[in-house]
């Protein structure tokens, strides 16, 4: 399966996804963030092939087998809508659990970003070992638990941009701020690392910067006032739940991602251990599933850990991360 065929399945993924979009969260919703996501996805894959210091056209930090940049960076743009939206939907109904109040915005970009770097492994693994695209500057400093030669730098990538891209449309969107005359400098968060990238590399400086960020965001979890808004079309979500077809597109697309991904690594390459880089998703998707109790999700870890041992730890992360969410709603609650 060569890269144009992937790209195939994943357009029909993210046209279920728009379809789910349009009948649950309406017409604006849908315009807004589908056109924000690739924007912002599109000026950051263009920018990865712009020299620092020269502003030359050079090699990204991945190659990707294109004959063209710019069909390989629409590629890659589409795809990061297609996770983007998939960890905003998903986000939602995992908090929506936890939560026993309304959820607050840097638990959900946490919790967002957290979701996009888990797709972001079996992706990854998948697209390096069947030769989608390369990570032009890393050979060695493998994860010993991630599976795939995977650089665990691929996958902070993924979480920060998501996290950059997202919370400004969080905060615009889906906030008190959607009201205020000046919520649209919050487009100037995203850009930030986009002049420590243009200006500095995706070197020591963007590392720098990045574990920064970290740090802001989980302050933000402990401090932030400012409450998450689901948008809606007028139906709620759980009124949905009765047009199954609707309400299942997002895990209709997931299970194409998982089949496109099974088939390269068990039909193609042969690689069946690839397959544990999608024990985080199985794990979130099992969570955000509103009749699977968050205490079973736990249970099961621990046998990931019998099971598969070391190649365990990514799927406990996004779980631990939410505990600690978890953690931060309860002394919120307390200091009301």
């Amino acid at each position: 399966m060569n890269i144009q065929q992937k790209f195939v399945f994943a357009l029909i993924g993210l046209i279920f996804l728009l379809i789910h979009s349009f009948k649950i969260k309406g017409r604006r919703a849908t315009l807004t963030f589908f056109v924000f996501a690739f924007i912002a996805a599109l000026t950051k894959e263009v920018s990865s092939f712009i020299d620092p210091v020269t502003s030359a056209i050079v090699p990204p930090p991945f190659l990707l087998p294109e004959d063209s940049i710019i069909l390989g960076a629409l590629h890659v743009s589409l795809g990061w809508v297609f996770a983007f939206y998939l960890g905003w939907v998903f986000a939602e109904k995992i908090l929506r659990k936890i939560s026993s109040s309304q959820i607050r915005i840097f638990p959900m970009v946490i919790m967002t970003g957290l979701i996009v770097a888990s797709f972001s492994y079996p992706i990854e693994a998948t697209g390096i070992n069947v030769g989608w695209w390369n990570w032009s500057f890393f050979e060695e400093r493998f994860v010993r638990f991630l599976v795939g030669d995977i650089h665990f730098f691929a996958m902070n990538a993924w979480f920060f941009f998501s996290v950059h891209s997202l919370l400004p449309y969080y905060l615009i969107e889906c906030s008190g701020f959607r009201e205020k005359p000046w919520k649209n400098l919050f487009i100037f968060i995203p850009v930030f690392r986009l002049i420590v990238m243009i200006y500095f590399g995706s070197g020591q400086p963007r590392v720098m910067y990045e574990y920064i960020f970290l740090v802001f965001l989980l302050i933000m979890l402990f401090i932030d006032r400012v409450k998450y808004t689901p948008i809606y079309s007028g139906v709620s979500d759980s009124k949905t739940k009765r047009k199954s077809l609707v309400a299942s597109l997002p895990f209709l697309s997931t299970l194409i991602v998982i089949g496109v991904l099974s088939f390269v690594n068990l039909v193609v390459i042969k690689e069946p251990m690839i397959m544990l880089s999608l024990l985080p998703v199985f794990l979130l998707v099992l969570l955000s599933i509103e009749k699977v109790p968050a205490f079973i999700v736990y249970l099961i870890l621990p046998f990931f850990f019998v099971f598969f041992g070391v190649n365990a730890v990514p799927a406990a992360f996004p779980l631990l991360i939410l505990l600690l969410i978890y953690l931060s709603e309860k002394i919120k609650k307390r200091a009301v």
